[in-house]
């Protein structure tokens, strides 16, 4: 059935039709993403639940930090066929092995003074596979935004689907089957970041003529672009990860383990958005202003509606939901759960405005403004509500410094498109039906 539904649609670029199959992608994984959450949370504890969240969080900052910019450059350079495909991957692939060196050596050097701060209470060994691995999580970046510029929507929401499966294998093996623990889970960990990795960069070469063709001009505009808007895009990144940081340095493993499990669990809400958003921004690279800005004026809209569904329906039984799914060593959980319920709807609705700013108007320094804002603001309501209120004081925050940015982003996309506030929040006529037609578009095809 699902192979019939992605092979009916396979010629397709149409937002709605990438919606379609992002969407139904993400309905077969939530299931997955949910369990394997559960068997992580429930077998190593709210204390080793934080050190694994914090081991994620390492991997992943060093990721953004270290990416200077670079990733951003792949899915317009592929669009817009500045360099052919094995150059771009070319690019891709050395400069994921010289950002990787360059983190381990900057851990290796700040190690102990790491270890006493952000990084206190986990192992150094099992940061180190975690510093080792993040050159893995930088090339799936730049291999996603490569396969986002061509438009193989469907292709990359068959691999995120592919990750989510090695994400539940993972605690299984490591928690169920081996009983191993948090060092059984990293071991895994670096066992399937190999694998997925292989099985991307197969896929790529084979659709770049299995070749690796160095090009300086392609590595020089790559840099050049880069450089423009990392700024912004380090903002973002440190903004999105110091929640984790800061509640590990001021309260420890255990709120850091309710954190997690709430915010893991809220992030299901990206949903929708997500798939929106990925496939908006496989179509931005064309059409002019007023088309964009009425696109992204109606994926608002939807994101909006849905994910306020979402939120009445979740938070009445956040309680329960939790309880039910972790145990009752998670039910100081539930509240962070709520708050972040509703950032994460928020998020979604910024993730569409900054695509405006960013990657059509090309004003990376007006992201700049606005992430630099945020994370000020964030600082200050991270240092003032974690010591006093733990894990919900971080939810708190994060939702505060989530609407703070939305809101900053909604003004500029209003201002540049002489858009209403009504176009952006008020569902049309037209809204309803793309919704019917959506849901006719992802429900399974009869075999004919």
């Amino acid at each position: 059935m699902i192979s019939r539904f992605l092979s009916k649609i396979s010629g397709a670029r149409s937002i709605t039709y990438n919606a379609s199959v992002g969407i139904l992608a993400d309905t077969i994984s939530l299931p997955l993403v949910i369990v394997s959450g559960v068997i992580v949370a429930r077998w190593l504890g709210p204390e080793q639940r934080g050190v694994w969240a914090l081991l994620l969080t390492v991997n992943v900052v060093l990721a953004q930090l270290l990416s200077f910019g670079i990733p951003l450059a792949m899915p317009v350079f592929t669009a817009k066929r500045t360099f052919d495909l094995k150059r771009i991957h070319t690019v891709a692939l050395i400069f994921a092995v010289f950002a990787g060196a360059l983190g381990i050596l900057l851990y290796l050097a700040f190690q102990s003074g790491l270890h006493d701060t952000v990084l206190r209470g986990s192992e150094p060994q099992q940061a180190l596979i975690a510093v080792l691995l993040f050159p893995l999580t930088l090339y799936g970046i730049m291999w996603d935004g490569i396969v986002t510029g061509l438009q193989e929507i469907q292709t990359l929401n068959l691999y995120k689907l592919l990750q989510v499966v090695v994400n539940l294998i993972n605690p299984v093996l490591a928690l169920v089957l081996l009983d191993a623990g948090l060092s059984g889970m990293v071991i895994v960990w670096l066992i399937g970041a190999v694998i997925i990795t292989v099985t991307r960069a197969i896929w790529l070469f084979q659709c770049a003529e299995s070749r690796i063709c160095w090009d300086a001009e392609a590595a020089q505009s790559a840099i050049g672009f880069g450089a423009k808007i990392y700024p912004a895009f380090l903002m973002a990144a440190l903004l999105g990860q110091m929640d984790v940081l800061f509640l590990n340095y001021f309260q420890g493993g255990r709120e850091l383990g309710y954190y997690a499990v709430a915010a893991g669990f809220a992030s299901r809400v990206d949903l929708l958005g997500a798939a929106l958003t990925t496939a908006a921004n496989a179509r931005l690279t064309s059409g002019g202003s007023h088309e964009v800005a009425l696109l992204l004026a109606s994926l608002l809209r939807r994101i909006l509606a849905a994910g306020l569904i979402l939120i009445l329906l979740l938070g009445l039984f956040s309680s329960d939901i939790i309880v039910v799914l972790y145990g009752h060593d998670y039910a100081p959980a539930a509240l962070p759960f709520v708050a972040l319920l509703f950032a994460a709807v928020i998020r979604s609705f910024q993730h569409v405005l900054a695509i405006h700013v960013v990657n059509h108007r090309q004003r990376p320094d007006i992201a700049f403004a606005f992430g630099l804002i945020s994370f000020l603001i964030g600082v200050i309501l991270f240092a003032t509500l974690i010591p006093k209120f733990g894990a919900f004081g971080c939810a708190v925050a994060v939702t505060l410094v989530t609407v703070s940015q939305a809101a900053l982003y909604l003004g500029a996309f209003l201002r540049s498109t002489s858009l209403s506030v009504r176009s952006a929040i008020v569902w049309h006529g037209d809204d309803w039906q793309w919704l019917l037609s959506l849901y006719r578009r992802a429900s399974f095809v009869k075999p004919t």
